[in-house]
């Protein structure tokens, strides 16, 4: 069940699991069903570490409804996230600016495609997180593909989850992927289990190939690796481009010691239609996959130790 939106991703309570997560969502205010405006610590309050138990005196709002808290069963119609960020700020010539600082045609046209941060998210226009105020229809996708963890049992039970994970990438590496023989495979596939990361199936694999990417490549080696197999949000590793939608389309490793192989599952993103990785010592084979790369419009991998043919 997708509890509430932040950036433009969707989070659970479960998603609360630091103390940074923490100050970073438990006081946003989102709507509750009965038309109250709420903090999220009031839908997630073992989460959050919010004493939610009655005050000595009542509250100064009638309650509208009996609160309905969420199933473990998702609605079948997806949810609308298009209002602007409260306490989203981002600054233009030095001077800082919030969405209700978007007024006129003209303020669309100058702020509303620039990119910004927004407490740690990753970089987005700004019409994402003001896009009442830039006229941006940012209504979800029709049919929602459902997180991974929506049909595990509600305490997470880890080795359900590993195995619903090994389960999706079985099918984008291979069925003996995760035997212990393949260290490569098998780091990547840890790296996701430590985060316990519980999304679409989608984004699920982007995660596992952009990290398969480092490790087959020898990550711990590279001149310059900055944010790569850490928390942030794969689109924030340094050479990592994404449109809109945070769905990869470039990955530009030129010059950057990269070693080891290429790995055949990068064929298994979408949109990926540059890939810039002359100047290094990749070797082994180029990869037979390479032709599934529907949309690869630029494969330079000139000054390497490639062999094979395309």
């Amino acid at each position: 069940f997708v509890l509430f939106y932040f950036g433009g991703f969707s989070y659970q309570c479960e998603s609360i699991q630091t103390q940074a997560d923490i100050d970073q969502f438990c006081n946003l205010p989102r709507r509750h069903s009965s038309g109250l405006l709420l903090p999220i610590k009031y839908f997630c309050p073992e989460a959050c570490g919010f004493d939610c138990a009655p005050t000595d005196f009542p509250t100064g709002f009638p309650t509208q409804s009996p609160f309905n808290f969420p199933t473990n069963i998702p609605s079948n119609s997806p949810t609308p996230i298009c209002s602007d960020t409260s306490d989203f700020v981002f600054v233009v010539g030095g001077v800082t600016l919030g969405c209700e600082s978007i007024e006129t045609l003209a303020d669309i046209e100058n702020y509303c495609e620039l990119e910004r941060r927004n407490k740690g998210s990753p970089i987005l226009p700004v019409k994402r997180f003001c896009p009442e105020a830039c006229g941006f229809d940012c209504e979800p996708t029709q049919a929602p593909t459902p997180f991974i963890c929506e049909d595990l049992p509600a305490a997470q039970n880890y080795a359900a989850y590993e195995e619903k994970v090994k389960e999706i990438y079985r099918e984008v590496s291979g069925p003996n992927a995760f035997d212990g023989t393949d260290a490569d495979r098998m780091n990547a596939l840890n790296f996701i289990l430590d985060e316990r990361l519980c999304d679409d199936p989608p984004r699920m694999i982007q995660r596992y190939i952009s990290a398969l990417f480092y490790y087959s490549t020898e990550g711990d080696t590279w001149e310059e690796s900055t944010y790569w197999v850490t928390p942030k949000h794969e689109c924030d590793w340094n050479g990592i481009v994404c449109n809109d939608d945070l769905i990869i389309t470039r990955i530009n490793r030129d010059d950057n010691t990269l070693r080891g192989t290429l790995a055949f599952e990068l064929c298994d993103l979408p949109l990926l239609n540059r890939l810039d990785l002359d100047s290094n010592q990749i070797g082994g084979t180029i990869p037979d996959d390479i032709g599934r790369c529907q949309n690869l419009v630029s494969y330079d991998v000139d000054s390497n130790n490639l062999t094979g043919s395309i």
